[in-house]
């Protein structure tokens, strides 16, 4: 394997192995995944949240070339968190959760910003989580660097209290 491998041993017996890594780091950011995948398989990944708020991406087959191995970094943060040094739009009211995802080459450790093909994140959220918002007016939101963009084709289910949508991009997410 490419990144190193944990195990969890019981009486010097290895009873379970992985290269994803999973922590609960601080108050604002809930959970934290990091992922070493091969860009030739599927994969889907999720982080689930203390709140019960869920994150799960969707990566296809070749979204970013075969001849690379990379590593995905996933992020459940707090809006306090978030919000510091990325404003809501005036009037706007976002989820009390929010999602960072980030990609980087294996080889060098170098960001990726772009791939080659959309990937799929869902977001399942609480009531509480979204208290305050109409549901039915909820959509999926990229931070740019600079300022929240709505992202187009994003599909709401209240009744799963899911918003699944499509990036090729990465950042922070939050539903709003």
């Amino acid at each position: 394997s490419l990144m190193p491998q944990v195990s969890a041993t019981r009486g010097g017996h290895v009873m379970a192995t992985s290269t994803e890594f999973s922590v609960v780091p601080t108050a604002d950011a809930y959970a934290m995944k990091v992922l070493d995948f091969d860009p030739g398989v599927a994969s889907t990944s999720a982080i689930v949240n203390p709140n019960g708020t869920r994150h799960e991406v969707y990566v296809p087959p070749g979204v970013m070339g075969a001849e690379e191995r990379y590593f995905m970094d996933m992020r459940g943060i707090s809006e306090s968190a978030g919000a510091s040094d990325k404003p809501l739009p005036s009037g706007k009211l976002a989820a009390n959760t929010w999602f960072e995802a980030s990609f980087r080459k294996y080889s060098d450790n170098s960001s990726v910003s772009t791939l080659e093909e959309p990937v799929s994140i869902t977001f399942y959220y609480t009531d509480d989580d979204v208290s305050g918002i109409d549901e039915s007016t909820l959509g999926a939101y990229r931070w740019d660097g600079s300022a929240w963009q709505s992202i187009s084709g994003a599909t709401v289910d209240v009744s799963q209290n899911k918003v699944t949508f499509s990036s090729t991009h990465f950042s922070t997410f939050t539903i709003m």
